[in-house]
């Protein structure tokens, strides 16, 4: 499977992809949406 933050440049920015899912024969889409990464104290660390 492809990477999809790759694609993704922006915060904000999303994605839709359609897979095929070999188990049960079925298109699944998966929905992607870029969100910022925060960075959170632990232990003043």
């Amino acid at each position: 499977m492809e990477c999809p933050e790759i694609a993704m440049k922006c915060e904000g920015d999303e994605m839709t992809l359609r897979l095929l899912d070999l188990e049960t024969l079925s298109v699944v889409t998966r929905k992607y949406r870029w969100v910022k990464s925060e960075e959170i104290a632990v232990d003043g660390q």
